[in-house]
């Protein structure tokens, strides 16, 4: 029996040292994984990071693309566009107008428009009125895009006169707020324009189709409402 005990502290010692390195094995793999997971989130987030700041350079430099393509055209298109309502009720006004003017090294663009831009449903009360600048624009030598966004508070109940440019200016003139609660929605535009200088506007968002032509007699001393 004696003879067997060496054998079995050997055995012993082996099992005990075995189990000691599996232990260490595990405290290692215990502090790698998070140290991996870590690196690997550091890696993940450099490569978002990277892809965040090729996205943002690509949309800077369409931005300025389209900037410069629409300054060309823009400068080709200055005035007021006019499209003239087809049957006027009285002397209710419900013209709307396209302006485009040069403003230094810029463009100004603003819709001077009624409601029913917004409101396909309107029946028993008056249209309002608003004057809104032109979002996202684009044009080219025979297109133009743009979307018009404003909300109830933005719209009166007379005709915005064009020498006010903007809804801050209509309300320090005195104009009234339409009382009626519009629920309003982005409208997006097309527009073909054609050699004559007329826009053949599609409201794209509600199907409607409008022609605006260029004022060749515009009224420059049009006086202000509520002066």
């Amino acid at each position: 029996m004696l003879r067997f005990f060496p054998l079995l502290l050997f055995l012993l010692h082996f099992y005990s040292c075995d189990k000691k390195k599996d232990q260490d094995d595990q405290a290692l793999n215990e502090k790698a994984i998070p140290e991996l997971q870590d690196n690997k989130r550091d890696s993940l987030q450099r490569q978002k990071a990277i892809l965040e700041e090729e996205k943002r350079q690509r949309a800077i430099a369409e931005k300025d693309s389209i900037e410069k393509v629409n300054k060309k055209y823009l400068s080709e298109l200055v005035g007021t566009y006019e499209y003239s309502y087809p049957v006027p009720e009285g002397s209710l006004n419900e013209n709307q107008y396209i302006v485009i003017e040069k403003n230094e090294d810029d463009f100004d663009c603003l819709f001077y428009g009624t409601s029913d831009e917004f409101d396909m449903s309107r029946e028993g009360y008056y249209p309002g009125y608003y004057v809104t600048p032109i979002q996202k624009l684009r044009v080219n030598k025979e297109e133009i895009y743009f979307t018009l966004n404003i909300s109830s508070k933005e719209i009166f109940t007379e005709p915005i006169n064009r020498q006010l440019k903007s809804r801050h200016e209509v309300a320090n003139m005195g104009y009234e707020n339409w009382e009626v609660y519009l629920k309003t929605e982005p409208q997006k535009y097309k527009g073909i324009i054609l050699p004559d200088k007329v826009i053949l506007l599609e409201n794209v968002t509600n199907g409607t189709k409008k022609r605006y032509t260029l004022m060749t007699n515009q009224k420059s001393t049009e006086t202000i409402i509520n002066q």
